[in-house]
């Protein structure tokens, strides 16, 4: 039988002849260990924290050193918590974090803007193209029984939308208030063209005591969160956002992507509120206008419009 030979052993008994050394592996781990060496008792600033990486030797002896982590060809620090730590592997060194602040520094979000207190301010409200026009006539309905002024604008795909939901049909470029509220008759609500940029509130110095988009479609969320002013829907969001006024979103969309999901933090970040079409059940509504009424009470509650349309919680029925 022919003697084995010095190698890797292979199937069948046979073994593989060893081949010669690659030290290309051997070289990008040295150069890995070296750069962790440096981190080595030092801190590493990563966005507005300072974290003090070290390790504790598996047993006993001079401590090794903490190997980085390569993500994407970037070295970073591995996640922390206050009692992280890592089994010891091949004889290597467990590290410890002694110290456990955030890797990822928190993006510093604004406190919303307090719902204006004087009543005599109006409210400028948008409609945009998502589904939930139920929601839009019945906010506008009881913004005027509230007795304020309304300045409103809709958009385009709202159009079609009040038509294939509610029946209605309203025409953007003669808006008629009886195609939303035919036995409403209310001067105090003021109506303007989505391409019209001379309306009062597409600038900073029109007073108002907030603003409300409902429904608010993805394509307007976008638009309000890059700060696009496309039309007067964006840019009245926009001075809302940039005077720290009340901006309520009301998005009614599901299943949400990562996209869409990202929008709806980047405009929170700026100072709006999204206010999610989800209606509760705690009121025990019967029918689909209790539902309704449950998100509008939750908007008007957002620009300190005071009404009350559902029961709320723990109060009396």
């Amino acid at each position: 039988m022919r003697p084995a030979k010095a190698g890797t052993p292979f199937c069948n008994g046979f073994v593989q002849p060893e081949r010669k050394r690659d030290r290309t592996g051997e070289l990008q781990e040295a150069s890995k260990i070296s750069r962790a060496a440096e981190l080595r008792e030092n801190r590493s600033v990563i966005g507005h924290e300072s974290v003090a990486v070290y390790t504790q030797a598996a047993g006993g002896g001079e401590p090794d050193v903490t190997e980085p982590m390569w993500e994407h060809g970037v070295e970073r620090v591995w996640p922390s918590c206050d009692l992280w730590s890592l089994p010891a592997a091949r004889g290597r060194s467990a590290p410890v974090r002694r110290s456990c602040p955030s890797l990822l520094p928190a993006t510093p979000v604004p406190p919303p803007p307090a719902a204006a207190a004087d009543s005599s301010l109006p409210i400028a409200m948008a409609i945009s193209g998502a589904s939930g026009s139920r929601y839009a006539v019945r906010l506008l309905e009881v913004l005027l029984e509230a007795g304020r002024e309304v300045h409103l604008t809709i958009s385009p795909a709202a159009e079609q939308v009040f038509k294939a939901e509610v029946g209605m049909a309203v025409a953007i470029k003669n808006f008629r208030l009886d195609s939303l509220l035919p036995h409403v008759d209310d001067a105090r609500l003021h109506y303007w063209h989505h391409r019209d940029f001379g309306a009062g509130i597409a600038s900073g110095s029109f007073r108002t005591g907030g603003m409300v988009v409902c429904p608010c479609s993805m394509g307007t969320l976008a638009a309000i969160a890059q700060g696009l002013s496309q039309n007067l829907l964006h840019r009245a969001a926009d001075v809302h956002l940039k005077e720290r006024r009340p901006l309520v979103l009301v998005p009614r969309e599901t299943p949400l992507g990562v996209v869409q999901l990202r929008n709806m933090t980047t405009a929170a970040e700026a100072g709006a509120i999204v206010l999610p079409a989800m209606p509760g059940f705690y009121h025990d509504p019967h029918t689909i206008d209790d539902l309704v009424d449950f998100i509008v009470q939750r908007i008007c509650d957002q620009l300190g419009v005071d009404v009350t349309l559902t029961q709320r919680w723990s109060e009396p029925a």
